[in-house]
């Protein structure tokens, strides 16, 4: 549960945020992927510093993302 690490870090708005796509109802399962995909691309960049647990479950989500959406946020830091 990557956001409960974040609410006790003082990140409420990005643990909540994860929280609601989780739990959100979804047309299918990749577009559930693709938004939690694109919740914790923005979590990692701005959620500064987080805890070594934290950080290896947002490293799982991903890897489980790009196994639907092979290539997904691997230039999310260019300025578009």
């Amino acid at each position: 549960m990557p956001w409960l690490g974040l609410k006790e870090a003082g990140f409420t708005t990005h643990g909540e945020r994860i929280d609601s796509v989780l739990n959100g109802t979804w047309t299918t399962s990749s577009e559930l992927i693709a938004e939690l995909g694109q919740v914790v691309l923005v979590a990692r960049m701005e959620c500064k510093p987080i805890d070594p647990a934290t950080k290896a479950l947002f490293k799982e989500c991903m890897r489980q993302v790009r196994t639907v959406w092979p290539g997904f946020g691997f230039f999310s830091w260019l300025p578009f």
